[in-house]
């Protein structure tokens, strides 16, 4: 058996996290202070796929393997607020963003089995290759509301790839499947 497959969804992956620490030996706790710098990303709201499947059918069963393409937006953030030199945060503020839809690879495989008629139960696992990464860059302003010297601070964001595991149940259009419950 060889195909194609186009696929699309809805897939939102959100993370966040303070810096944890102001200096190596001073924590936010210890001063009872605010969180200095935020770093978020994200990844999704939508995805989509391209893919070629090769497999092999016996029966009522198939298994097979696919891989292509894959588009997935995604974004990330940094943000320093706090201007409380008292409390261990910087003497600036900062504020970076950056989103992109990457266009990457895709591999995967599953199984997939014949219930009746036009109907099918399956089930997948595909990896997404996000090795990529953004950077984005801003000019920190002192409490003065003018650029600290030194030029503008980036940061890197890394992005890994997304494991997916699904299971679906399909629907053939036309005809069955092409003898007594089979493929």
């Amino acid at each position: 058996m060889f195909g194609i497959e186009g696929e699309g969804g809805y897939m939102k992956l959100e993370g966040s996290a303070f810096d944890p620490l102001l200096s190596p030996t001073l924590t936010i706790a210890a001063v009872g202070g605010t969180p200095d710098v935020l770093g978020r990303v994200k990844i999704g709201d939508w995805y989509a796929m391209a893919t070629g499947r090769l497999g092999y059918a016996w029966d009522r069963f198939m298994i097979y393997a696919k891989g292509g393409a894959a588009f997935v937006p995604i974004s990330a953030s940094v943000t320093d607020t706090c201007l409380n030199v008292a409390a261990g945060c910087g003497n600036w503020i900062i504020s970076t963003a950056v989103s992109d839809t990457l266009t990457t690879w895709t591999v995967g495989g599953g199984a997939e089995w014949a219930l009746w008629s036009n109907w099918s139960l399956k089930a997948e696992y595909m990896f997404i290759a996000l090795d990529d990464s953004l950077t984005s860059c801003g000019i920190s302003i002192n409490p003065a509301g003018t650029a600290t010297p030194g030029g503008p601070f980036c940061f890197n964001h890394n992005f890994e790839g997304i494991h997916t595991a699904k299971v679906g149940l399909n629907y053939r259009f036309g005809g069955g499947w092409g003898g007594p419950g089979g493929y």
